[in-house]
């Protein structure tokens, strides 16, 4: 599987203002299948989306396999 090994670390601040642990990890989970619904070729399935990941911001992404950094976005 592919994220064996790797993680995925996602920084989101909106307005300066910390997101909630639920909302935290609703975008983290969905950064995740929509990275694994490319590489399989399946649609994917949002759901209900929280009020707080629905405000337009900005996000940096960076990708680390074993500590190491493989890339930003």
């Amino acid at each position: 599987m592919l994220w064996l090994g790797m993680s995925l670390c996602i920084l989101v601040q909106i307005q300066m203002k910390e997101l909630s642990k639920e909302t935290k990890e609703f975008i983290l989970a969905l950064a995740r299948n929509a990275i694994i619904s490319e590489l399989e070729r399946f649609s994917l399935e949002i759901g209900d989306v929280p009020d707080e990941a629905k405000q337009k911001a900005g996000t940096f992404i960076t990708l680390t396999r074993s500590g190491i950094l493989r890339g930003c976005m």
